[in-house]
């Protein structure tokens, strides 16, 4: 804590920093700094109360507040009794300032009236006394010899001092010894203390800013070492280490038994011994068969990829593979054949040649008159039984518009079935709000009984529309019938069918997503797992196959980003990179899966099969082909 002393030698320089923050002197925030310093407050407490007038610049401030604060201190055990007598002219100067004002006598001098000095004043009182002490100080230290530097205040008889100055140099003397005795006794008091200003001393070189380190050309980014605790356990495998490196570098001994003056030859050392281990034979052979298996493998696989690179340079695979998908036939596409098939049930024999030879002229003409047949026509499976007529669209001013007409016309039928005494007149709608209005002579003479049937009127007219409302609800069944019929699609027209291949299915996830939603579109079909051709056939609506399309295409990532593959060129990439494409799609009058499943095909053969049973095999062989195109391009 400072005295009001200290407190005063602070205000100048709170000052300067509050007017080079704020722009202009404020006074307020001068009292409330020193205040703050009067009690003691700590760091936070201090920016806390501050914050209001400072703002974003109260933690700069208040560190060099304090940092300021203990240059005064410092300052005030240095100094000593210099300090003590400025302290005690300020405090007579202040002491004067607010003495109040002494009234004279009746013929003495004019009497001043006022309360306490000025800051001015008081600030002008006290540099006067501080020049005053300088100049005793200086009168003092030329009378002194060169002597009293070492500590010895020479004899009053050995110097030839003036009469009229004896006073003043008493007092100095005087002034002397009390700071000399001062001095002891501060440093006596650090020395039984010595952690009490080191702590002080730390504390001022935390606060000041860190120096800033140059190298040879003026650049400050020098790397620094950062010193890291060393974990215990790191320690110790550094100890561990250590002895194991000495005892390497340590040459062994050989200890012989016979040098022992205590060994035994009777005795027979136990070694030390290892856990048990099962008993295994081993058939002669085994290993050399094993490494001879795996130099033939790898000599095997080297050339095979040695002919499939060169095949796939000189075209050879691809001709090769399309020739196994093609189907096999019996007649080929470019046989002619020798009688046509419109033409074999007018034929009697498979021959163009036995017509005119065997057939008479009556019979070669006999089919042909002069009618014109007309076949039946039959209507297409795509197409409905019902034309499908457009809905209209109207606006919402529209819908309003006829909305009103109806209720209108409604409300006009209903008074004219009132006034035809067809239907009773209905009760007035009463309200509370209404009660008195309609019901103007009856709500006067009983007020109580008129407000209770008002109530339950309109706790009648609750309950009935409550229970319309509940009529009108569906139950839970009819809400799950409800929402199957929207997903659910009609397919008696035609079934829309599309086939997917997917290079890789071997993702969990993108495994899960086909299956789900699938099932959840209630789609039929299958999906076929084989690498490089994961064949995906989908049976359904228009609906369904428009979402599940743009699932397939658009909202799966099948090439989920992989940490690592950076150092993979781009050829490489576009080789792993898998893919989803659309084989083909189109319109069916019947489905070929009655349900949704999915089936691991190890063999090109098994999933022939399972698509030959359902009568698609034919979605095997386009995909198939579109996968060793894209092997060629790729």
């Amino acid at each position: 804590m400072l005295s009001k002393f200290e407190l005063e030698l602070l205000r100048p320089w709170v000052s300067g920093r509050v007017t080079a923050l704020l722009g202009g002197f404020n006074p307020t925030v001068v009292n409330t700094v020193l205040e703050c310093i009067a009690k003691s407050l700590n760091r936070q407490a201090t920016t806390e109360k501050l914050r209001t007038y400072l703002e974003h610049e109260t933690a700069g401030f208040v560190e060099n507040l304090y940092r300021k604060v203990l240059e005064v201190k410092s300052a005030n055990i240095a100094t000593g009794s210099s300090i003590q007598g400025i302290k005690r002219a300020f405090e007579s100067a202040e002491a004067a300032a607010n003495a109040p004002a002494t009234k004279k006598s009746r013929f003495g001098p004019a009497e001043t009236k006022g309360g306490s000095m000025s800051h001015a004043e008081i600030e002008a009182v006290l540099q006067s006394t501080i020049k005053d002490i300088e100049e005793k100080r200086s009168q003092t230290k030329s009378f002194l010899p060169k002597s009293s530097a070492a500590g010895i205040l020479p004899t009053p008889k050995a110097i030839a001092i003036p009469a009229s100055q004896i006073p003043i140099v008493s007092s100095a003397v005087e002034k002397a010894k009390r700071a000399a005795e001062l001095q002891a006794k501060i440093s006596s008091t650090l020395a039984s203390k010595p952690g009490l200003l080191a702590s002080v001393t730390e504390k001022m070189a935390l606060n000041k800013p860190v120096p800033l380190v140059l190298d040879s050309e003026g650049k400050s980014d020098i790397p620094t070492a950062t010193r890291a605790p060393t974990l215990m356990a790191n320690v110790r495998a550094q100890q561990r280490a250590q002895v194991k490196q000495i005892s390497r570098e340590q040459p062994k001994r050989e200890e012989r038994p016979e040098r022992n003056p205590y060994f035994d030859q009777r005795v027979t050392p136990q070694v030390g011994g290892r856990g048990r281990k099962q008993f295994k034979f081993n058939d002669p052979g085994k290993y050399v068969k094993l490494g001879q298996t795996i130099r033939t493998k790898a000599k095997m696989e080297k050339l095979q990829s040695e002919i499939a690179s060169s095949a796939r340079k000189t075209g050879i695979s691809s001709a090769t593979k399309l020739a196994l998908i093609a189907p096999t036939t019996e007649e080929r596409e470019d046989d002619i054949p020798l009688v046509e098939w419109w033409d074999a049930d007018l034929l009697p024999s498979r021959a163009y040649e036995d017509y005119d030879r065997v057939l008479p002229l009556e019979q070669k003409y006999k089919e042909i008159t002069n009618l014109i047949e007309h076949p039946l026509p039959v209507e297409p499976a795509g197409q409905p039984n019902k034309p499908i007529l457009p809905p209209v669209i109207l606006t919402k001013n529209e819908r309003k518009k006829i909305r009103k007409q109806r209720r209108r016309e409604a409300e006009l039928e209903k008074q004219e079935k009132i006034r035809f005494g067809f239907m009773d007149k209905p009760e007035p709608k009463l309200r509370i709000s209404n009660m008195m209005r309609v019901l103007a002579t009856d709500a006067i003479q009983d007020p109580t009984k008129i407000t209770a049937q008002v109530k339950a009127q309109m706790a009648e007219r609750q309950r009935i529309h409550e229970e319309a409302n509940a009529a009108r609800m569906l139950t839970p069944e009819q809400r799950r019938a409800k929402k199957l019929q929207k997903i659910q699609e009609d397919t008696s027209t035609g079934v829309h069918i599309t086939v997917y291949r997917i290079k890789d299915l071997s993702n969990h996830s993108n495994k899960f997503k086909v299956d789900i939603n699938a099932q959840q579109y209630h789609l039929t079909g299958c999906v076929l797992v084989y690498p490089n051709v994961n064949l995906v056939v989908v049976e359904g609506g228009p609906k369904a196959q428009k979402k599940y399309k743009k699932l397939m295409l658009h909202r799966i990532k099948w090439n989920p980003e992989n940490i690592g593959d950076d150092d993979e060129s781009d050829s490489e990439k576009n080789s792993n990179a898998n893919s989803c494409t659309v084989v083909w799609e189109g319109v069916r009058s019947t489905r070929h899966f009655y349900d949704w499943r999915f089936k691991q095909c190890p063999s090109e053969t098994i999933a022939r099969e399972h698509l030959k049973k359902h009568g698609a095999e034919h979605y095997w062989d386009m995909a198939l082909s579109l996968s060793i195109v894209d092997q060629d391009k790729e």
